[in-house]
């Protein structure tokens, strides 16, 4: 199947997946983040501990995997992993300033499924430090634009970013100007459901894990919660609160 012909597939098949989750029960969000701020609240009274809160606008991409599927085991059964979503953004951040975040998760279907006509079945972390390395991304649809990686890329060698820390996948980070960054992963289970056709909410809890400059080794916790909209790649929306210690 030629690149074309797969972007004008698996976009469709990708976002009718997506809509697969519209079983969850609608709710409003803000009681979302009452749920996710409990732990968080109470380490925040840690000695040394600060609060952490950033506030960012995001868009994503797919880069599917030519070649043979990755195998992503999932409660002790395989699926196999079939395309990358990676992102970036932009917005603000305590102790940080002005910031850019990137993030990036692998998406997979049951195994030996086509991709192409089956729904994924769920995403897991993925390295953000790889998204330079991709191959190939399918572009949006118009008015959409490729997203430049050349930042990150000179990132991934120049801080450098892990690929993981203590066993989890660093699959966020943000970063300023200054190039000070902080490293996150995603831990536990997670929840995403549909508000309307064009935004779906998601959220869960993650670790600080290092970082640079000021905020090399780092610690930390932090509940994360946005959308992003499955018909529009540069709608989405990502934010963070929690505490940090560095």
């Amino acid at each position: 199947m030629t690149r074309t012909l797969l972007h004008r597939v698996l976009l469709p098949i990708v976002t009718a997946g997506l809509i697969v989750f519209s079983a969850c029960e609608k709710s409003d969000v803000s009681a979302d983040k009452e749920l996710l701020a409990g732990e968080v609240g109470q380490a925040k009274g840690e000695k040394a501990a600060r609060a952490f809160k950033a506030d960012t606008k995001t868009r994503y991409r797919f880069a599917p995997i030519f070649g043979p599927a990755i195998p992503v085991v999932v409660d002790g059964v395989t699926y196999d992993g079939t395309a990358y979503v990676p992102g970036d953004g932009e917005g603000n951040a305590t102790h940080m300033g002005r910031v850019t975040t990137y993030f990036n998760q692998l998406s997979y279907v049951p195994q030996g499924a086509d991709p192409v006509t089956t729904p994924p079945a769920g995403s897991v972390a993925a390295p953000v430090a790889d998204v330079p390395s991709y191959p190939f991304f399918l572009p949006p649809p118009p008015p959409g634009q490729p997203i430049d990686f050349s930042r990150l890329a000179g990132l991934v060698t120049s801080l450098p970013i892990p690929a993981e820390i203590d066993g989890l996948v660093i699959n966020t980070m943000f970063v300023n100007d200054k190039n000070e960054a902080v490293f996150g992963a995603y831990v536990g289970s997670s929840f995403i459901r549909p508000e309307s056709p064009t935004r779906f909410v998601f959220g869960g809890k993650g670790r600080f894990m290092g970082g640079t400059g000021k905020f090399t080794g780092a610690t930390g916790e932090f509940d994360y919660l946005g959308y992003f909209n499955p018909q529009n790649q540069d709608d989405a929306a990502y934010t963070v609160d929690g505490w940090i210690k560095y």
